[in-house]
């Protein structure tokens, strides 16, 4: 098994994430909680606006156009259009009266009875022309800072100037006044809770969209401190390689030879089948006295071969599977290589493969080349 080995890691910078945009549901999210506070400041702001409003009509419906019964009070019309006269049974009137006692800079207050008697009015141009009066569209009452109205006459007003009213109603003893204005409706709070809602539920609606998105944000790589080398991985073991060609079977290991001593009158060991045949040194016969020495021709090396195994002939066991017995070979005496009698093959169940004999070679022996005759002695 290898292992790999952890090799250098240079050391450089640390990469580190840092969040660059939101993703679409962290964007859904912000939006819908802005949506539902929108909504809900929309809401409220259109509630208390429309309160305000109401409420500074009511206050300037008695400060600054009361009228006191008995009285003849001066009125001035800016703007073309439709008035209401209310009866006013309680609060403090402010009025302007053209005749005596019924001018004070002062508010006066008032607390009639709520339901409104036959009261006698005229209402007059510069011109001293009289107008119409009819009953009003609207019975509403009005209670508000501490104002308590209902709306009793109501006139067209097309040309503007100043014009007075005159108040005559039977003596009850209790004060009411008259307040002229444009109609003043109640701020209805049913546009503030539509907007309010209308909000909440967008808002609520993005809110669990951008939830089942996911909030994460996206992270981009940047750079941190440098020169931080990240800690080395532990070696892992590699996976064991598989080899290119499959496995051989192995051979037996093979004994070496034995070499074994001749024992006396055994015959030369054979050669291995197939073996070329180991080269005799050749025979020298010994010259007679005072001739010369003879020329020995030495034959050429051949090529080497391994050294036969020395065995004992007679010790040689028979060859596996064959029930043959060894072969022996010996040299004669022309020191050639006599091979050994043909073996009768012995019957055996199957068929079985026979080594080939071994070849063989005849080795001339090297004789000495005789010296050529003294023609001295042929003389004699």
């Amino acid at each position: 098994m290898s292992h790999q080995q952890p090799g250098y890691q240079q050391p450089g910078y640390q990469q580190s994430g840092y969040p660059v945009a939101r993703r679409s549901g962290g964007t859904l999210v912000v939006i819908g909680v802005l949506l539902v506070l929108i909504g809900i400041v929309a809401g409220g702001a259109l509630y208390v606006s429309g309160k305000q409003n109401y409420s500074s009509k009511v206050k300037n419906l008695v400060t600054q156009s009361g009228a006191l019964s008995g009285c003849v009070t001066d009125l001035t019309f800016e703007k073309p259009g439709m008035y209401t006269l209310y009866y006013v049974s309680k609060g403090s009137v402010r009025i302007n009266g053209a005749n005596d006692g019924c001018a004070s800079a002062d508010v006066v207050p008032v607390a009639a009875d709520p339901n409104p008697p036959e009261i006698a009015l005229k209402l007059t141009n510069s011109d001293g022309k009289t107008l119409r009066l009819s009953a009003p569209a609207s019975s509403t009452v009005i209670r508000d800072s501490g104002v308590v109205a209902e709306p009793y006459r109501q006139v067209n007003i097309s040309v503007v100037g100043d014009y007075q009213l005159e108040v005559a109603s039977p003596d009850t003893g209790l004060p009411f006044a008259l307040g002229v204005g444009p109609a003043i409706n109640k701020t209805s709070s049913l546009l503030a809770l539509v907007v309010g809602l209308v909000g909440v539920v967008f808002g609520a609606g993005a809110v669990l969209l951008g939830l089942a998105q996911g909030t994460g944000t996206a992270a981009s790589p940047g750079y941190g401190a440098p020169y931080q080398q990240s800690p080395a991985q532990p070696p892992s073991a590699s996976p064991p390689r598989q080899a290119a060609y499959p496995a051989q079977p192995q051979r037996p290991a093979m004994a070496p030879p034995v070499q074994r001593p001749a024992q006396p009158g055994a015959q030369r060991p054979t050669q291995a089948p197939g073996a070329r045949p180991q080269q005799v040194p050749p025979t020298v016969r010994q010259p007679q006295q005072g001739g010369a020495a003879p020329t020995v021709r030495q034959p050429q090396q051949p090529a080497s071969v391994p050294p036969p195994v020395q065995r004992d002939a007679q010790q040689r066991p028979q060859q596996p599977g064959t029930g043959l017995p060894p072969i022996v070979s010996s040299l004669d005496e022309s020191g050639s290589i006599s091979s050994p009698p043909p073996t009768q093959r012995m019957p055996s169940s199957g068929w079985e493969r026979q080594p080939a004999p071994p070849p063989t070679r005849p080795l001339t022996s090297q004789r000495p080349v005789p010296p050529p005759p003294d023609p001295d002695e042929d003389s004699d």
